[in-house]
């Protein structure tokens, strides 16, 4: 994101904000349009359809009236194939001094295309979600918090960034409320955050595995239940994790792997998960790895029916006798 004193007397600019998350689009493309200075002026607002996309460009090459600039703004490009971005490409190569034009992600994915034009014309590329990561998305709360001017205390960020998991986009909602609620700059403790929370957000599928993997029962049920709650996961989703997991977990312990690249060789996937596998592979050991391999399989059948059971109370004995079995 450019630094909030780049409000622009001229045109020729482009900003690309990418993602398809609506609520990190909007955000995003809010504060690109007040880093621009074009938050208070009237802007141009076109939808990346075939039809809609020459009268955008149009627009950019207008001269603009009563005003130095003229603020473009055209969204949901990942609609357009890469054979339909010609004319915008063509633009992009070539642009109008006085505009300043914002294209936005969503409607499907962005064609690479756009991002390559984009660089090439000297625009600037807006991430609009923070990374998936656990320390990405704890980064991106932090500076969210710093940014909305409250005072969160130790323990309200730790229980706020626990509680919302990957569920990143209820962050802004929230902030909002406890302005209104109780002040800007106001200080926020447990008091204060807990009766605003709602339902726990969900959680990466690695929680659970890593939940697991210690064998802490206890911690494994509540990530498998905020998967399937807050997450939105259908237990046989769950179920599907845990099966690559456990599969991953047998083949280690069937090859000649004894480190991270030789077990990444083997699974095909990154040095680091792949270490996490192996290291749990030798703690398991064949029979062990086979034996969560059939209640897995045994979860399978009760989830389709042969129990009666709800799909959702399989899925939290299978995690529980998992985590047993580490």
């Amino acid at each position: 994101m450019p630094p909030a004193d780049v409000s622009v007397e001229k045109g020729g600019k482009v900003i690309l904000i990418k993602g398809a998350d609506p609520t990190f689009v909007a955000s995003a493309l809010k504060a690109s349009l007040e880093n621009y200075g074009a938050a208070s002026a009237v802007t141009e607002e076109f939808d990346a359809v075939a039809e809609q996309l020459p009268m955008a460009i149009e627009a950019c090459l207008t001269t603009p009236f009563l005003s130095p600039v003229r603020y473009v703004v055209i969204r949901n490009l990942g609609a357009l194939k890469a054979d339909d971005l010609a004319p915008l490409t063509s633009y992009l190569s070539d642009m109008s001094p006085t505009a300043v034009l914002f294209l936005v992600g969503g409607g499907g994915t962005l064609s690479p295309v756009i991002s390559r034009a984009v660089t090439a014309a000297g625009g600037d590329l807006v991430e609009s979600a923070p990374s998936t990561d656990t320390r990405g998305r704890s980064n991106w709360i932090a500076s969210a918090l710093k940014a909305s001017g409250l005072k969160f205390d130790a323990t309200a960020r730790v229980a706020l960034t626990d509680h919302l998991g990957e569920d990143l986009g209820r962050l802004q909602a929230l902030l909002s409320t406890l302005i209104s609620t109780w002040g800007a700059g106001a200080k926020i403790g447990l008091e204060e955050l807990s009766p605003y929370l709602g339902e726990a957000g969900g959680v990466a599928p690695w929680d659970l595995t890593d939940a697991i993997a210690a064998g802490d029962v206890s911690k494994a049920l509540i990530a498998a239940q905020r998967m399937m709650g807050g997450g939105d996961r259908h237990p046989l989703v769950l179920l599907s994790v845990l099966h690559r997991h456990f599969s991953s977990i047998l083949r280690l312990t069937a090859g000649d792997a004894g480190t991270e690249a030789e077990a990444a060789a083997i699974l095909g996937i990154k040095a680091f998960p792949a270490g996490k596998l192996l290291v749990q592979a030798q703690k398991l050991g064949y029979y062990k790895a086979a034996k969560a391999i059939k209640l897995l399989a045994d979860a399978d059948l009760d989830m389709k029916g042969a129990s009666g059971w709800d799909p959702s109370l399989v899925a939290e004995v299978l995690v529980a006798r998992l985590a047993r079995i580490s």
